[in-house]
């Protein structure tokens, strides 16, 4: 059995009042002289680097030109300012929440409740579902929610409002709540989803349930949209630091030389033992249980980006 090439992102996670992170990359290990036969040279690196160079440049241009329009989520301040809005309607009547989803949006949110859920805060309890709709996944569901109809809300998150999974179980739980309060169901819902099309903005119209229109972005960025800083809010989470961090990110790679750039990097990495030594898996472990769910968040990105037309990377797990 081959050696496995590794890079290493080390980190620091210190729980307490004001969270603090810290994160150091290194990929020596990627590297002929620590992992000899198996490593990749510094003369095929520095090729690596010198044959991608224009297409680094050509990005790069782009981000500084802000002709990505994702990057401008990170200094949309009116969104949080929306959430918070509409998060004060149900705060004070609220105990429990059901977050509804699926893909990037709704895996953020459930990796950044595992992440940072402070018992000692006064925040909902909150369980996120909508990637399976079978009995066993609906029954988990309502052990939740029985009991606790009357101070619990529902948030579905959708950008298309046609997903089947998650339009699914809105639909079972609006028929649980109708069956419960009549016409006043609606009084637990709100729906994040398109403004125009979907089955659940035709049941915003029809029944005239709370609504924030979703984000254009694609669903890779749709966490630092409205689908993620809703969610945020409602976990008390600096939602502020959130958007830095994405803002200091986007800052840092349109600045960086190729070389220094650890995205780049990574990617480099990746595209080689893929193309030279056809090595397809791509394996990530957080050696911290708050952070389990932030693989699964990764391994959705990853698999978004990469993972079609039969190309990319195997992510594990």
């Amino acid at each position: 059995m081959r050696n496995s090439p590794n890079f290493r992102i080390c980190y620091t996670f210190n729980m307490t009042k004001t969270s603090s992170v810290k994160l150091t990359y290194d990929d020596s290990l990627m590297l002929a002289s620590n992992l000899k036969r198996h490593g990749i040279s510094e003369a095929r690196l520095k090729q690596m680097f010198e044959k991608t160079e224009n297409i680094y440049e050509s990005v790069r241009s782009k981000l500084i030109q802000n002709k990505y329009s994702f990057v401008n989520l990170a200094s949309d301040l009116q969104t949080e300012k929306t959430c918070r809005k509409m998060w004060e309607h149900f705060k004070n009547k609220t105990k429990r929440v059901v977050i509804i989803g699926i893909g990037g949006a709704y895996q953020a949110a459930q990796m950044m409740y595992q992440a940072f859920y402070d018992p000692q805060k006064n925040i909902p309890q909150i369980l996120c579902t909508g990637t399976y709709t079978d009995p066993d996944e609906l029954d988990r569901v309502m052990n939740f929610v029985q009991g606790y109809e009357k101070d619990l809300l529902v948030i579905a998150l959708s950008k298309s409002g046609t997903t089947v999974e998650p339009v699914t179980v809105s639909i079972f739980l609006k028929n649980h709540f109708r069956s419960l309060f009549g016409e006043n169901w609606k009084e637990h819902f709100i729906y994040v989803t398109d403004e125009k099309e979907g089955l659940l903005i035709k049941e915003v119209r029809e029944y005239g349930l709370y609504h924030m229109p979703s984000s254009l972005v694609g669903d890779r960025f749709a966490p630092l949209s409205v689908l993620g800083i809703l969610s945020y809010v409602i976990m008390d989470v600096d939602t502020a630091q959130v958007l830095k961090g994405a803002k200091d990110l986007f800052t840092y790679v349109s600045g960086a030389k190729s070389t220094e750039n650890i995205p780049w990097r990574i990617a480099l990495y990746q595209y080689t033992y893929q193309k030279v030594y056809g090595i397809n898996i791509f394996s990530v472990l957080t050696y911290q249980s708050r952070l389990e769910e932030f693989n699964m968040w990764l391994r959705q990105l990853w698999s978004e980006s990469l993972g079609k037309e039969g190309k990319g990377i195997v992510l594990f797990p």
